[in-house]
């Protein structure tokens, strides 16, 4: 919709040229600079990996601050438009399109919550034999998650020691599914220390790996075998909170636009055909 061909006012048309003008420049330009993060965040195709973690919240911020944008824009055709018919129709577009944006938004914030305080995507399993070894990696193919936390529980009558190691350092030390160089592991464990488990008992450790590392967890009985099950807990990415916060913040900001303009669509419809 133009509103010089519906009305033939040149006022109005500035304002929309300008504005669709702003919104390319701006969306090209965040296009761009999205890319380029996602290569500085290590995007690769072999093995593939696109991290979007950042440029969700890029996003996020874009809608928040379209969604303020589209408020000033609308003020402006409100005060400088000549006439109720072309006022009306932009009126009710904004309508529609606050609407559509309220709707992404609460779409975008509820699938952010679940990955930010849910365990949704905790990982769990068993290991068992004469050492326990159990191999991940820290973030799924779009780094929206990554593991957090390591908990075992011991269902074997020994007690147990576990590392958690990458996996460089776990190759090096000549591991395997019969034998490991324990001590050398020890050494570049990035727990905090020498983790034990006891005989029926849980251990959680809270970990710090590198954005799409693998690591091992290697696990050594004090004698016998090892019987263990696990969870790795899963915490979604720094910037995905933040990014709640911005797809929050553009509800209210979209729902003035909604209302305002609804208002001024039942003034002007008195002097429009629409009435």
């Amino acid at each position: 919709m133009k509103a010089m061909e519906i009305e033939h006012d040149p006022r109005l048309a500035r304002i929309l040229t300008t504005r669709g003008i702003l919104f390319s420049i701006q969306g090209a330009t965040m296009a761009l600079f999205a890319f380029y993060i996602l290569i500085v965040n290590g995007f690769a195709l072999a093995p593939f990996f696109v991290p979007l973690y950042n440029v969700i919240f890029l996003g996020t911020m874009m809608l928040l601050i379209v969604s303020a944008e589209r408020i000033f824009f609308f003020r402006l055709c409100v005060v400088y438009g000549k006439r109720n018919a072309a006022k009306f129709l932009i009126a009710r577009k904004r309508y529609r399109g606050s609407i559509a944006l309220i709707a992404i938004a609460a779409l975008i914030s509820f699938i952010l919550v679940v990955f930010t305080f849910t365990p949704l995507m905790n990982v769990s399993g068993n290991s068992s034999g004469q050492i326990g070894t159990i191999e991940f990696q820290t973030n799924d193919v779009f780094a929206i998650n990554t593991v957090n936390s390591v908990t075992l529980k011991n269902l074997g009558q020994n007690s147990l020691i576990f590392v958690i190691v990458p996996a460089s350092d776990y190759n090096a030390a000549a591991s395997g599914s019969q034998g490991a160089n324990e001590s050398a592991l020890m050494q570049v464990s990035i727990t905090a220390g020498v983790d034990h488990v006891a005989p029926g008992g849980t251990t959680t450790a809270d970990i710090y790996p590198s954005i799409n590392s693998q690591y091992y967890i290697v696990i050594f009985p004090s004698v016998g075998s090892v019987s263990v099950s696990y969870i790795l807990g899963m915490k979604s990415m720094p910037s995905l909170f933040y990014a709640m916060l911005m797809s929050f913040a553009s509800l209210p900001v979209s729902g003035y636009l909604a209302g305002y303009s609804r208002v001024k669509m039942k003034e002007m419809r008195t002097g429009t055909i629409f009435a």
